[in-house]
This record gives C-alpha cells, structure tokens and sequence, in this order.
C-alpha cells in the first residue's frame, strides 16, 4: 500500500516537473513568433507602402510608423509575459 502511495507521488512529482516544462517552451515559442510576426509587419510595411506622395512631395507612409509604434507596443505585453 505504501509503495503504491509512493509510486503515485513520485509519477505526480515527473507529470507536474514536465508540464512546467512543457508550459516553459510554448511560452517561449509564443514569444518568438509574436516577435517573428512583429518584425514581418515592419518588413511589409516597407516593402508595400513605404512612402506616400501629396503632389511632388513624399514622406513616409503612415504604415510604417503603425508597425513599428502600434506593433512594438501591441506585442511587447505577451513578449513581456512570455
């Protein structure tokens, strides 16, 4: 009976140490990709719409500014989490 009872809290023991872990790396793997993403967002922004004209004069398109400020600020909390 007492090994039963031992064998239960040390299989607990292995299933709660690997879940922790198992929890670790999806966070991580969530952090990554959200950063990844963020990073894809600017690279589009550029290579889409990088400038914008009125008349003769350009500057840079508001999407550009989006993705990094709106994004930056959007993925920073679950990156933070992670």
């Amino acid at each position: 009976m007492e090994n039963e009872v031992h064998i239960k809290q040390h299989a607990d023991t292995i299933f709660q140490r690997m879940r922790v872990e198992d929890f670790r790396s999806h966070d991580r793997m969530f952090a990554i990709l959200m950063t990844v993403q963020w990073l894809a967002a600017i690279v589009v922004a550029v290579f889409i719409s990088p400038r914008t004209w009125a008349g003769a004069m350009s500057d840079t398109h508001l999407h550009v500014y989006a993705a990094i400020g709106l994004g930056g600020f959007v993925t920073a909390l679950p990156v933070g989490l992670a």
